[in-house]
């Protein structure tokens, strides 16, 4: 199924949301065994959660603030945008091409001094 994710997915943090929407799929159109899973590595990939909800979010804010890691708490503040439309509000995670406009060009080219 790996191969099968868009670029488009990691950018907007929607890789588990993506997979597990595809076994519903294989579950709803393979009446017998529907899905196999191949697993490596120990733990595997530990995504960054797409939403948290504000108050989570807030509280986790205000205790790196408290361990005087403001520094921390400004990169948090930078991913994370808060969504009022969502009930509860939560804050959501941007994409990657809002921070890093050259993500999704297929050949990214670096100039050494």
């Amino acid at each position: 199924m790996l191969w099968r994710i868009q670029i488009q997915s990691n950018n907007n943090h929607t890789e588990v949301e993506t997979y597990l929407n595809e076994i519903e799929i294989c579950k709803k159109y393979s009446p017998a065994t529907n899905f196999v899973v191949l697993l490596s590595h120990r733990y595997g990939s530990r995504p960054t959660p797409s939403t948290i909800r504000r108050f989570l979010f807030e509280l986790l804010l205000e205790i790196i603030r408290s361990n005087s890691n403001d520094d921390d708490a400004k990169l948090l503040s930078q991913w994370y945008q808060l969504d009022t439309n969502q009930i509860p509000a939560a804050y959501v995670l941007r994409s990657i091409s809002s921070s890093f406009s050259n993500i999704l060009s297929p050949v990214v080219f670096i100039e050494f001094d």
